[in-house]
């Protein structure tokens, strides 16, 4: 509750290490109070000015940006940006360790100043030390240009991704689907023989989504033929299925009734279970059944 919450504030205050404030901080974020914003930014400089010894990794920073978000002025700009240029590689590993709190500086830019974060985000697309786990922060930095309109550093990522992370690849992908039609099929031609389920289910997103993508069937029907990598051929199929995606539907089937892979056959019956109703379908997964 807000007492809590506020709380928690108290302890920052009166004892910035107790780590036990993340996770209120995180709730606070949620109830942002506009009276809090000088104390949060106070802490916030508390904690950037040792973040070796007071918070290593940004976990309370995180947090504490997370909580101003809505409560950002212009006057928190330079705050916000001095934590998109922080690298910070605490002991023993000497890793970077502020990906979130650069994908969380990002977010709340975007809100104060588009421009200037759109700049932000296409300098964060194939930075060297976005994070080896989830690609932070280069997939929020390509959520904030998608959201902008900005697809052409998108375009630019995917044609040259030495050095970016699978995870920005893929999500640069996904929001493509307003690339023109005649850049297509050469981006499916670059990425059909990955090998790397996370950029392929980009690219299933940017087929599936795209107003030519009707034109790369063969492609997807090869793929699901061909291939073994079995959560890229599930999430394809299923994709298909909840989609509604009806040229592809007769090829599925199809693929169903003669699949013998125990794996691939088990993640057709759980895609065709989302039509189970319709005769042919029902058909199909009564055969299956008995196989």
């Amino acid at each position: 509750d807000k007492e809590r919450l506020l709380r928690a504030l108290e302890i920052l205050k009166a004892e910035p290490y107790a780590s036990a404030s993340r996770e209120a901080l995180q709730e606070f974020a949620a109830e942002p109070n506009e009276d809090e914003r000088t104390t949060l930014t106070r802490i916030y400089d508390y904690y950037a000015a040792d973040p070796y010894k007071r918070d290593a990794g940004g976990y309370v920073r995180t947090a504490l940006l997370q909580a101003l978000r809505h409560l950002a002025r212009s006057d928190d700009i330079p705050l916000l940006e001095r934590a998109l240029l922080a690298y910070e590689f605490p002991p023993p590993g000497r890793v970077e360790g502020t990906a979130s709190l650069r994908a969380a500086a990002l977010v709340t830019l975007e809100e104060l100043d588009p421009s200037l974060a759109g700049y932000h985000a296409a300098r964060l697309l194939a930075d060297e030390h976005n994070s080896t786990m989830s690609g932070e922060p280069g997939v929020t930095a390509v959520r904030v240009l998608a959201a902008q309109g900005q697809t052409l550093p998108l375009y630019a990522c995917v044609m040259a991704p030495e050095g970016v992370r699978s995870e920005v690849v893929g999500e640069c992908l996904r929001n493509l689907t307003a690339l023109p039609r005649s850049l297509l099929p050469g981006l499916v031609e670059r990425y059909a023989d990955s090998q790397n389920e996370i950029i392929l289910v980009g690219l299933f997103d940017l087929i599936l989504g795209h107003e030519a993508g009707r034109e790369q069937a063969e492609f997807l029907v090869s793929f699901l033929r061909e291939t073994r990598l079995s959560d890229a051929y599930r999430y394809l199929v299923t994709m298909i299925v909840a989609g509604r995606h009806t040229h592809l539907i007769p090829e599925v089937l199809a693929l169903a009734r003669r699949e013998r892979d125990r794996i691939k056959a088990k993640a057709l019956r759980e895609a065709l279970s989302l039509l189970a109703g319709d005769p042919e379908v029902d058909e199909v997964l009564a055969a299956m059944e008995q196989t």
